[in-house]
């Protein structure tokens, strides 16, 4: 079963009757009185929608009608429920809805779609609700209420959850009834990191032989897997063993239980393995890293301290989006429930991102929702808090929370519909697939293909009702600019022709696999640089580095000019000068001969 984001869970008796609460409050009045915060003065007042003329803060839309909702629920005969954790990457599409449930007035209810957030966290009560609803609909009735008809969770998890329930859906029901995405409402922008002492920062290799505690295979555990990758370190998958040359892992049961372990202490014994076997060695190792995210990340700092981000979903913009899901058959027979719901999340995202009410409203629905904080709290930690913390002498400033939401464009970038850009979506989960089949064969031994579980058809429907069109770059970069933080350093192998710049067709497959890697960090800048060894002249070796690294960049960019625009990348040659290893041998001067890619800010 998928170990997906397990938060603050325990709600699902109340969940499933917060929607007619909320309802039955609003009409008496009372909802401020059982939620204290839940409406202001303001929207308290508003029986009918409200038109505020603003300017989107992107770059493809220009002026909106930002349309403040009413608190009065719609009512329909095609109801759906929505089953999300709690989590700021969905503001646009809660204020899309007005409510709980759709109220009148919002994008939602415009776009004639009828829907009712409910919260679980658990993503095993997701994919039961998921598969409820299949067999619901595989009976023909696609509104029964039975199980929920669509879901959100972490994508870059996507491989493990979509494996375990439609392995089940599709030998039950059929290939009709399984579980596809069809949009993104946003991602995690910094709010889940991996934090540990400053020199893991500053030297990724003093990492080797750490503890880290965390949820297995949770998203924030993907930070390090990719961090580590990243700076070429080992990964140890076994949660009982020490590796001193690796990555180590101390499991947690959520991503709080890891925090408040880390802030109390954990130390353990373990055996020693080195290349995968055990040296008859027992050592004793303590836990100085810890991935988490909000308040796990806020309770660390404000009660432990001394820890820094090492990396986080700031560093890859890419790694962690609100993926939505629902059933095949179900979204086939009702695809105007599904593009209107698209077309309400697009128009969502750009009120919360452009009109500060629009979002104070989105946070106390938020509040509503997960019936955990105040919306003021919600409304704080979207964009993220600064923290300045003290170490050792030294200031550094941790960010607290973080997240994005997503309008079509975005989303139509991210899943590589622009010309010359890569999918993004898919190569991330591609990325983290693999590597579950490789670390964890008994958990996941395949997953399903991208082709067959992601379905843009809805998405480019509603595209083009929106008359929307894509942008062209994924960041902006200043030409020239320097790269003072590191995330992560990594050497590739990258065939020439024999004294030349000139890539072979092998090149171009590494190419294909180094750029994959490097779209996750959409917003990092990169360091390309060339390295020889020592066979011939020095002068020319210089020369031919810098060719090669330029080579390099030149077909980055040639090839996906989205992903890769001309200023994200610097270029360097070395020539002979940095070998890493002896050139007086011939598997030496092969490593020698090199392709060091960094990537930073």
């Amino acid at each position: 079963m998928f170990n997906g984001r397990i938060k603050l869970g325990g709600w699902i008796g109340i969940l499933a009757i917060i929607g007619l609460l909320i309802w039955g409050a609003a009409s008496l009045g009372l909802l401020d009185k059982i939620m204290p915060g839940f409406t202001t003065t303001e929207s308290q007042t508003l029986e009918k929608s409200t038109v505020q003329k603003v300017v989107v803060d992107d770059k493809y839309s220009g002026a909106i009608d930002v349309i403040m909702p009413s608190n009065t629920p719609v009512t329909s005969n095609k109801p759906v429920k929505v089953m999300v954790a709690a989590w700021n990457s969905q503001m646009g599409w809660i204020f899309s809805n007005g409510g709980v449930t759709t109220t009148e007035g919002s994008y939602m209810a415009q776009n004639n779609v009828d829907l009712t957030f409910v919260r679980n966290d658990d993503y095993g009560q997701m994919q039961q609700g998921l598969m409820a609803h299949a067999r619901a609909c595989a009976r023909g009735d696609y509104f029964s209420g039975e199980g929920v008809t669509f879901a959100a969770f972490m994508g870059d998890g996507a491989p493990g959850f979509l494996e375990a329930v439609n392995s089940v859906l599709e030998k039950e029901l059929g290939p009709e009834f399984i579980v596809e995405g069809v949009d993104v409402a946003g991602f995690s922008y910094g709010e889940d990191k991996w934090l540990g002492p400053p020199e893991w920062k500053s030297n990724p290799q003093s990492a080797r032989g750490s503890l880290t505690i965390v949820v297995p295979r949770d998203g924030d555990f993907n930070i390090c897997l990719k961090w580590a990758s990243d700076n070429q370190i080992d990964v140890n998958p076994d949660g009982t063993t020490y590796d001193p040359n690796a990555l180590n892992f101390y499991w947690a049961n959520s991503f709080t239980q890891a925090a408040q372990l880390f802030i109390a202490g954990v130390t353990e014994t373990r055996p020693v393995v080195k290349n995968g076997k055990r040296t008859g060695e027992k050592r004793s190792i303590k836990a100085e890293g810890v991935s988490t995210w909000l308040p796990g990340d806020q309770q660390v700092v404000d009660q432990r301290g001394g820890v820094i981000t090492i990396a986080d979903t700031k560093d890859y913009a890419g790694q962690m989006p609100c993926l939505i899901v629902g059933i095949k058959a179900f979204n086939l027979r009702n695809a105007d429930i599904v593009e209107g719901m698209i077309n309400a999340i697009d128009l969502g995202s750009k009120a919360v991102r452009s009109s500060d009410q629009a979002r104070m409203r989105a946070a106390e629905v938020s509040a509503a929702i997960y019936n955990e904080n105040t919306p003021e709290y919600w409304y704080k930690y979207f964009d993220g808090e600064p923290r300045n913390v003290e170490i050792n002498g030294k200031t550094y400033m941790v960010s607290l929370g973080g997240s994005r939401v997503c309008t079509i464009a975005d989303v139509l970038l991210y899943f590589g519909q622009t010309p010359g850009s890569r999918n993004v979506f898919k190569d991330t989960y591609d990325y983290f697939g693999r590597q579950y089949v490789k670390l964890y064969p008994e958990f996941l031994s395949s997953y399903q293909p991208y082709e067959k579980v992601i379905n843009l058809t809805y998405l480019n429907k509603a595209k083009n009702k929106a008359n929307i069109t894509a942008p062209t770059a994924m960041a902006k970069f200043q030409a020239g600019s320097e790269v003072t933080s590191i995330v992560g350093k990594k050497s590739w192998s990258i065939e020439f022709a024999f004294g030349s710049a000139q890539l072979t067709p092998q090149a171009e497959v590494t190419l294909e696999q180094l750029s994959s890697e490097l779209t996750m960090g959409y917003e990092l800048k990169m360091i390309i640089a060339g390295h020889t060894d020592s066979v011939g002249n020095e002068y020319n070796n210089q020369k031919l580095s810098e060719a090669r690294a330029t080579a390099v960049r030149d077909w980055l960019y040639q090839r996906y000019p989205v992903n890769f625009p001309i200023d994200r990348m610097n270029v360097v040659g070395y020539g002979e000068t940095k070998p890493v290893a002896d050139n007086a041998t011939a598997e030496g001067r092969g490593k020698n001969r090199r392709v060091d890619v960094t990537v930073g800010r």
